[in-house]
This record gives C-alpha cells, sequence and structure tokens, in this order.
C-alpha cells in the first residue's frame, strides 16, 4: 500500500477526479479511440474545470502481459511482447502524467515482476505517484483542510449476478461492490476498485430521517447529515465505484478471451467525480463510443 505518510493529495474547492483503468495494452481489442476521447477530456476544460484540476487515479492493468503459457493467450489478439506493451503503457500514460495523483499496479502488469519492477520504474520515469496495489489517499485544499478520503484497490474478486431481471441484477452487483470495499477503511468518502471491467457507481443511501422542532414536526433524510471530513463514514453513506475498463468484447475477425468465456457485453469507460464547492455532488459514468 502507498504510505500513509505520502497519500496527501492536492486539491481544490472545485475540480473533477476521473476514476479508470483495467485499458490492457498490448490486446489488439483495447479501445484505443476510447482511450483517445478520456485523454481528451482530461486535457480540456470538463464541467467548466480547466485541464490541471482533472485530476487522475489509474487503478491498474496498464498492459496485457500474457504470454504462450497462459491459457488465455492468442495471436489473434497479442500484439507485441510484455516489454514493448510496457514501453507502449509508458507512451499512453505520458499526456496525461501531470494529472495522475496514483497509478495501480494489478494482475496482468504483476507479471513482469520477475523481471524488475517496471510499474514503479515507469511511475518515476513519468513522475506519478506509484500506488502499489491499493492506496488511501486524504484529498486537502491550500491551507491543509481536509476536504474527504478515497480508497482505491485494483482487486481480485469479481462482480456478477445470475438474477433474471435487470433491476435486480445491478442492485446485487451494487450490493457486492459495496460488501467487498466497505470495510476496507472506515473514513473514505469515495471508495473504488477495477479488475472486473465492470462499470457501476454506487450512490450515497438515505432514509427518511424525522425530527422534532420547536412547533412541529420536521423532515429530513439520512444523507443530509454526511460529514466526509469524520473519523468514520458510515457505509451507507460513501460511493463505491467499479471503474470500468477499455478491452472490446467482440472485434472484426478476431476472437478474445472475453468471448470464449461467454461474457456477456458490459459498458466500456471509466467515472469521474464532480467535486464542487469542496462537496462531492455527483460521480457520473462515461460510457465510451
Amino acid at each position: 500500500m502507498l504510505s500513509i505518510s505520502k497519500s496527501t493529495r492536492k486539491a481544490w474547492n472545485n475540480f473533477n477526479l476521473f476514476l479508470l483503468g483495467d485499458d490492457h495494452e498490448g490486446n489488439t481489442l483495447r479501445h484505443d479511440d476510447g482511450w483517445g476521447q478520456m485523454l481528451g477530456m482530461v486535457l480540456s476544460e470538463y464541467d467548466g474545470i480547466p485541464p490541471n484540476r482533472n485530476r487522475v487515479i489509474h487503478h491498474g492493468d496498464i498492459m496485457e502481459c500474457i504470454t504462450r503459457t497462459d491459457k488465455r493467450y492468442s495471436p489473434e489478439t497479442t500484439k507485441g511482447l510484455p516489454l514493448e506493451q510496457f514501453k507502449a503503457a509508458k507512451y499512453n500514460l505520458g499526456p496525461i502524467a501531470g494529472n495522475i495523483d496514483a497509478l495501480l499496479q494489478a494482475n496482468h502488469d504483476h507479471r513482469l515482476d520477475e523481471y524488475g519492477r517496471f510499474v514503479m520504474e515507469l511511475c518515476e520515469d513519468l513522475d506519478i505517484p506509484f500506488g502499489t496495489w491499493s492506496c488511501h489517499l486524504n484529498w486537502r485544499d491550500s491551507k491543509d483542510r481536509l476536504l474527504f478520503n478515497t480508497y482505491h484497490t485494483h482487486g481480485r474478486r469479481m462482480i456478477t449476478s445470475s438474477a433474471d431481471d435487470p433491476d435486480r441484477q445491478l442492485t446485487n452487483m451494487n450490493l457486492t461492490l459495496k460488501r467487498q470495499l466497505k470495510f476496507k477503511f472506515g473514513d473514505c468518502a469515495i471508495m473504488c476498485k477495477g479488475h472486473t471491467h465492470k462499470l457501476l457507481i454506487r450512490k450515497p443511501q438515505g432514509v427518511l430521517a424525522l425530527k422534532g422542532g420547536e412547533d412541529r414536526i420536521l423532515q429530513g433524510y439520512t444523507t443530509d447529515y454526511i460529514d466526509y471530513t469524520a473519523p468514520y463514514i458510515h457505509p451507507d453513506f460513501r460511493w463505491y465505484v467499479n471503474t470500468g475498463s477499455f478491452l472490446k468484447l467482440f472485434g472484426d475477425d478476431t476472437t478474445g478471451y472475453a468471448e470464449r468465456g461467454e461474457y456477456d457485453p458490459i459498458e466500456l469507460g471509466f467515472a469521474v467525480a464532480k467535486i464542487r464547492e469542496r462537496q462531492i455532488v455527483d460521480i457520473e459514468k462515461v460510457v465510451l463510443k
């Protein structure tokens, strides 16, 4: 885990936090145009926020690193040797290196560790904070006042649901996402993982809460009283994000391991947290075209 002593990140009253990962450089099914779409958003004014305040957390799997000994290997979908993929991944991240506040390691690029700490070296070369497999970040303003904390991990466990009803399926997957993350830290406003390639956002859930007024009963919701600077935040009041991917299911005259595994289509993309006037006002999906 990224050292807590190094986990403070500069923040402003208004900024965007791009939550993304799993772009799998070296797989021919990588959505290169989608990656370009993301770069364009980060490097431009987005929703009224200038480019330097578009911050990025990359949740890992920057490259494919599948070799011939892996059952998922296919010459159809493998582009270049792992070291060549590493060089291409470094090139891909270069334009937004100054926007990235943490780059995580993950199961695919971890395969290169027997030859050296390549992801760590990439981070050193591009001056990107190396987030290891997971990291806890606290976001503070120019006066060192805490805005909120976030937790990020590449993850390991999958998120699925066998329910027939699409509403129940989505609810089940969001509950699984929450269950997998909620005990990792107790003080985080946003908790994220990659790995599954799913793009899920679970908003804080509040319930009606009545209280007595001077001359009448007043109503509100439990989410009206969230303090994201508190040492403990109730799990129901946090944001949970599964950060999506850039890896397509189908390709022209090409069959990848996801297609062979009979996986269902999923939304490709990433999430953007919008912080306005020091508050997390929304986290939106960006679905790639």
